[in-house]
Order: structure tokens, then sequence, then C-alpha cells
């Protein structure tokens, strides 16, 4: 299990995030055959893993037309998301690009302008250690 509290220090979170997200998106991770450091660094990057914002990972899940911001549907979202782009698109950082740009309507984006996936990479490298 990884800890929130020892997440939260190795990104320097302000503040610990939940550890039933946390825990959410390891399962959802590994169910998805996606690598979990990479869908928490996604999270972190996109909400700080909760900490900065109600959309945990930054997917927008929309159910009756109302978004739903739940744990698990954020859970869900996230290592389906990058599991669906890794398929589509090839490759870990093509799936993330098309996380961030665009996702099936965008196709697979090259460009990078905000350097997402450095960013992503970066906190994927350094959960790989906990």
């Amino acid at each position: 299990m990884i800890l929130s509290r020892i997440l939260a220090a190795a990104l320097s979170l302000s503040h610990a995030p939940e550890q039933a997200a946390v825990d959410a998106i390891v399962a959802a991770a590994r169910g998805a055959r996606v690598p979990v450091a990479l869908a928490l660094a996604v999270c972190t990057v996109e909400s700080g893993l909760g900490t900065r914002g109600d959309i945990l990972c930054g997917c927008y899940v929309r159910r009756a037309g109302v978004v739903d911001t739940s744990t698990a549907a954020q859970a869900r979202c996230v290592a389906g998301t990058l599991a669906h782009g890794r398929a589509a698109c090839g490759s870990w950082a093509a799936s993330l690009r098309r996380y961030r740009y665009g996702l099936a309507d965008h196709g697979c984006p090259v460009a990078d302008p905000r350097r997402y996936v450095a960013r992503v990479e970066g906190y994927a490298r350094r959960l790989e250690g906990l």
C-alpha cells in the first residue's frame, strides 16, 4: 500500500491526499495495466491528488449531464484513458499528450507546448522509488 503521507512528502504536496483516493487510483491503474506511478503522477499534476481541486485526476466524467467528481469515477477515468491512449497512440508519452491535449476526436497529439509529459514523467520517476 502506498501511504498518502509518504506520497505527499515525496511529491512535496502541501498536505496529504486522502488515502482512499490514492488506494482507488492504485487499484484502477493495476486493473487497467497502467503503471501505478504514471496514474498517480497524472493525478498529481492535474490536481495535487485532490489537494488543489475537486476533480481528482482532471477527468471530466459526465453522467446524465453532470460531471461525476467521485473518487471512483476519477480513478477509473485516469486508468482507462491512459490505457486507451497507449493502445491508440503507441506509447505512454503519446498517451499522456492525448490525455492533456485531446482525446478521441483529436487523435494523437504530437506537440507538448506546456511540457506536460516531462512534468508527469518527473513525478512518476519520484514515485517509482516508493
